[in-house]
């Protein structure tokens, strides 16, 4: 829960050497299929830009969904398997027999029981190796406390406080990442959405960027300009929905100075913090050149 794994990106194989064509019709009609194939290139490469950081805050919002989830799972089992121990004294009794003292143990549980019920469930998850790799002294600190920890591992039998302790922590883990469940799910519906519209504003400006503005008519131009003026607020509504959303996050953490902010501690891997604002920016400079190609297109067909 405290990193995200980053994206892994891909490289195109080696296409080697270009053949050499040598004869001219069939160059000419491979020149014009290249330049047909590009242009499709070009196209599908702008429509996936036009969102793609919307799409990676996406894919990793939820990946780290699974994984707050599996390990909220597993805060659970281990609650489970400790509340089945049985708990006694820290030591036994004493008792004098002769000139000897012995001591009887009453106790029936081990803390290597405990150290394996945290290894058998709390360190299974899937991503432990990958996002903490850390030995269970460390991390069993870093969930329930240096004291907690310490107990566990040097001492040698499980007693009724350790074991309610055990418990206790074990449910404010659980609850810290429910809550953080919470945040990812809302997250994860905001940042859809925001695809959504992204895309279907994309979809207009493409068309628009790909027309032959020169040679529509003014009355097709004009209803493109007002098209584009409804892409551009709906763009901005969307922005200012977004920067709402995070000004309220910072305004509900403001007593956590120190901690990062959910965005902070989400997108760490990608190369923008605030993906929706950014896509949302880039695309929102599309509408207003768009518009721009448009009223020159507009001003000649009314001075010709």
């Amino acid at each position: 829960m405290r990193e995200v794994d980053p994206l892994v990106t891909h490289r195109l194989p080696d296409a080697g050497e270009p053949e050499t064509c040598t004869d001219v019709v069939a160059c000419a009609a491979t020149d014009v299929t290249a330049l047909v194939l590009g242009a499709a290139i070009l196209l599908v490469a702008i429509f996936v830009a036009a969102v793609a950081h919307v799409r990676s805050a996406r894919s990793v919002t939820s990946d780290e969904r699974e994984r707050v989830r599996r390990e909220a799972k597993a805060f659970t089992a281990f609650a489970d398997r400790i509340t089945d121990l049985e708990a006694g004294p820290a030591g036994g009794s004493p008792r004098r027999v002769g000139t000897a003292t012995l001591v009887e143990s009453t106790t029936t549980t081990s803390l290597q029981d405990v150290a394996d019920a945290y290894r058998e469930t709390v360190m299974a998850v899937p991503h432990y190796e990958s996002e903490y790799g850390e030995p269970l002294a460390q991390n069993m600190a870093a969930e329930f406390g240096d004291d907690v920890a310490s107990a566990v591992v040097t001492g040698q039998n499980l007693t009724p406080q350790l074991k309610r302790t055990l418990l206790q922590r074990s449910a404010r883990a659980q609850r810290l990442r429910l809550a953080l469940l919470e945040h990812l799910d809302a997250e994860a519906e905001a940042v859809a959405e925001a695809e959504a519209d992204f895309d279907r504003i994309s979809d207009s400006v493409d068309r628009i960027e790909e027309a032959s503005l020169e040679d529509a008519t003014f009355e097709d131009l004009l209803a493109e300009w007002y098209l584009l003026e409804d892409r551009e607020r709906e763009c901005v509504e969307r922005l200012q929905t977004r920067q709402k959303t995070i000004q309220d996050r910072r305004g509900l953490s403001k007593h956590l100075s120190e901690a990062p902010t959910l965005e902070q501690y989400l997108y760490a891997p990608l190369d923008v913090t605030y993906p929706v604002l950014a896509d949302g920016t880039t695309l929102l400079d599309r509408i207003r050149a768009a518009q721009h190609d448009v009223l020159y297109a507009l001003g000649s067909v009314e001075g010709g």
